[in-house]
């Protein structure tokens, strides 16, 4: 049968992708040979349709085509005894409300709202219900426009138990997850597998009290998106539940607490400059990908520590999580892993351009800028800082973009993953939590095991970044602040570490990926990254996707509190695991 025999409407339109070709678009009756695609904003509500590329590669390919959703997204966020916040985006301003209530039918619900959304978010906001009942399950509803969106599996969560309470925390985490996604200005979208969707029903099975996603919540610079719009159409349909295999993944999100922090993808790889790489990402990405980021999968997240950042504390019972921000604030991989600042006193630099020029080398012991100190950041008098892109001499370096003009007295910035405000806060966060929560868990995109230079180079806080993490354990022994445990992602490979400092064990728990390609793990011989491993975990010796969640139990209604963890392929099935007992010096391993 013929295109023009099988189709029932044809139209042209420009797409904003790569080319800025015309598509030609044929309504198909037939099934496609060729895997789905998802093109969205134009009419079609889900029909199949041909998308004809006249130009290059991308010719023929299938694609289902929607229309923009009136509820583009609705996820649970963080959960407290007494509130619930939950986020949500809309395609356009409507009158918004909900309604909730303790019984499944929605019977006696409390409604709540009018709430405004307005094109500064992307139509994008929060609702935070109060006064709720600990260790409760709620049911509500979106009404858009006065009309319940959900018929049935009305949305949900359990509040949790009351500040302090003991008992048994079940917290699922993982990272890397490159579901369906389409928007950017790519033109081809990615199709999830169907493991992608498998695998946040298994999480769901394991019935746990709230999930961590650890980075990478979409794949926005792999979509080729490039400012404020495309970021936020990848995020946007990273969310969408319309698309193949993304069903679970939308009904796991509004039934249990999700909680999130990014990492490079979010921004651009290897964020901000990888040792490959020509230079440094132009700074200008950072707050177009940290706005797009807090409207769509940062929304239901606790208020942040600061106000427009990223990182943020919660806790369920009497344990805790401090979530961090390794992306925000981090120097480039390249330079001398060293803490400390390097002023140039009464030297000054000039700038014209890219290009600075130093009165003299009398700083940094008399040796000026030395190769060292490329990758390093450059802090001006006035407060600018760029990267120290290139050292042509003592005197002379090239600088990350924008462009400087004028003469300024410096300093050189030690090497950092937190920065020292976040950094600050967490030192704080641990110490005044230090009797209040048993165990202490640091919630980081990057692991701090060491293993992964191999891989990612020195992309992660225990390869590269030794010395702040370094200082980081020093003030948490110093300060006889027990169990505190790291979990982490990232690497497309999985793991238990025990990274010890001093008499002291640093369990670090590593999950990834939830659904995207697998790296092999460390198959060195270095006897130090040997020493801290429990176990490894990929997918080399079967060749598939291994696809991974974790699952961190922890009892502190047990004398001694324990504290496990279990590592899951997408089906449910056990991979390995590791139980931890408390000891005279904290968390060990079990006997």
């Amino acid at each position: 049968m013929s295109d023009t025999a099988q189709r029932t409407n044809v139209f042209t339109f420009n797409f904003p992708t790569v080319s800025n070709h015309n598509y030609s678009v044929i309504w198909s009756t037939l099934a496609p040979s060729a895997p789905w695609g998802t093109l969205t904003n134009v009419p079609g509500n889900g029909a199949p349709a041909v998308i004809r590329d006249p130009v290059g590669q991308y010719s023929a390919k299938f694609y289902r085509v929607f229309n923009e959703a009136p509820l583009r997204y609705l996820t649970v966020g963080h959960v407290g005894p007494a509130s619930a916040r939950i986020a949500l985006g809309l395609d356009a301003p409507r009158d918004l409300r909900l309604i909730y209530s303790t019984n499944a039918d929605l019977a006696h619900a409390t409604l709540a709202g009018p709430f405004v959304v307005t094109p500064d978010h992307d139509f994008t906001r929060v609702i935070d219900l109060a006064g709720l009942r600990s260790d409760t399950h709620y049911y509500f509803n979106v009404l858009l426009d006065w009309k319940p969106y959900y018929s049935e599996d009305f949305p949900g969560f359990r509040t949790s138990v009351p500040d302090g309470n003991s008992g048994v925390v079940k917290i699922a985490f993982g990272s890397c997850y490159f579901g369906s996604s389409a928007g950017g200005y790519d033109t081809v979208t990615w199709q999830a597998t169907r493991a992608a969707d498998w695998i946040w029903q298994s999480v769901a099975e394991k019935s746990p009290d709230f999930f961590i996603h650890l980075g990478d919540t979409a794949y926005c610079d792999n979509l080729h998106a490039t400012d404020l719009n495309s970021y936020r159409l990848v995020h946007r349909h990273s969310l969408d539940k319309r698309l193949a295999n993304m069903s679970s993944y939308a009904r796991f999100r509004r039934h249990f607490p999700f909680y999130t922090t990014w990492d490079d993808h979010e921004i651009q790889n290897d964020w901000p400059w990888n040792p490959l790489a020509s230079g440094p990402w132009h700074p200008a990405y950072l707050p177009i990908c940290k706005q797009a980021f807090r409207e769509y999968h940062g929304r239901g997240n606790p208020d942040p520590f600061l106000p427009g950042e990223l990182y943020y504390a919660f806790q369920h019972g009497d344990v805790g999580v401090f979530m961090t921000d390794t992306r925000s604030f981090r120097s480039c991989q390249q330079g001398l892993d060293s803490l400390a600042d390097l002023s140039s006193g009464t030297v000054t630099i000039t700038f014209n351009a890219r290009t600075g020029i130093a009165s003299g080398s009398g700083w940094n012991g008399g040796l000026g800028f030395t190769p060292a100190l490329v990758g390093r950041t450059l802090r001006l008098a006035n407060g600018d800082t760029r990267y120290i892109v290139a050292q042509q001499s003592s005197t002379q370096i090239t600088i990350s973009e924008p462009w400087l003009f004028g003469t300024f007295t410096f300093s050189v910035l030690g090497k950092t993953l937190l920065g020292a405000t976040q950094k600050q806060h967490l030192k704080d966060w641990l110490l005044q939590n230090k009797n209040r929560l048993r165990v202490k868990f640091i919630g980081t995109a990057t692991p701090i095991h060491g293993l992964t230079e191999h891989i990612t180079r020195k992309d992660s806080w225990g390869a590269g970044y030794q010395a702040e993490l370094n200082d980081l354990l020093d003030f948490i022994n110093a300060n006889a602040i027990r169990n505190v445990v790291f979990l982490s992602g990232d690497q497309h490979w999985a793991g238990s570490f025990n990274r010890r400092r001093g008499a002291v064990n640093f369990f670090d728990f590593m999950s990834s990926s939830l659904s995207s390609s697998f790296y092999p793990r460390y198959t060195g011989t270095n006897s130090v990254l040997l020493s801290r491993v429990n176990w490894m975990y990929d997918a080399s010796p079967t060749w598939t996707r291994g696809e991974n969640f974790g699952l961190v139990t922890v009892r502190t209604d047990t004398s001694p509190l324990t504290v496990t963890f279990e590592l899951f392929d997408a089906f449910g099935s056990l991979l390995n695991s590791t139980s931890l007992t408390e000891g005279p010096n904290g968390l060990e391993l079990a006997q």
